[in-house]
């Protein structure tokens, strides 16, 4: 998935190109800016596993730091626990948009109207795989030694 976000990104970098370039001729290619921010929202989504298994996700450890390390096991379960119910719930609700959004053949308004399911799916993607990676997290975690 990194190396999909990194290709993602360079395509984000070209379909901007290409729209300042169109401006500065006074020729824009129309829908690019458009394109830019669905390739940028898809590839921000298909990160968020990977960002999960590296375990590179922002961390406020000041309190955690201070906590005797025989609790810090336990606290970690009940952030894992609290992650999953939360990821859980936000890949229902971007399930249920992706549904909606085909369902009612949704599309973008403008000069060029793209429809929305591709960029939901894409979001819904990287939801699942971050759920599936707190899953994952939370069996490797029960199965570690316990700290003393």
């Amino acid at each position: 998935m990194a190396e999909v976000c990194g290709w993602m990104l360079v395509l984000m970098t070209i379909l901007l190109t290409i729209d300042i370039i169109g401006r500065s001729i006074k020729s824009p290619v129309q829908g690019t800016p458009e394109l830019a921010v669905f390739v940028m929202l898809v590839g921000s989504f298909l990160g968020l596993g990977f960002s999960e298994e590296l375990d590179r996700h922002v961390n406020v450890t000041f309190f955690l730091d201070r906590i005797p390390t025989k609790f810090r096991k336990w606290i970690k379960y009940f952030n894992v626990s609290l992650q999953l119910i939360v990821v859980f719930l936000l890949a229902m609700a971007t399930w249920n948009s992706l549904a909606y959004t085909i369902s009612k053949s949704v599309k973008i308004p403008g000069v060029v109207p793209f429809p929305l399911w591709p960029v939901r799916l894409g979001i819904f993607v990287g939801v699942l795989l971050y759920l599936l990676q707190t899953i994952i997290n939370i069996i490797n975690l029960a199965n570690s030694k316990p700290m003393k």
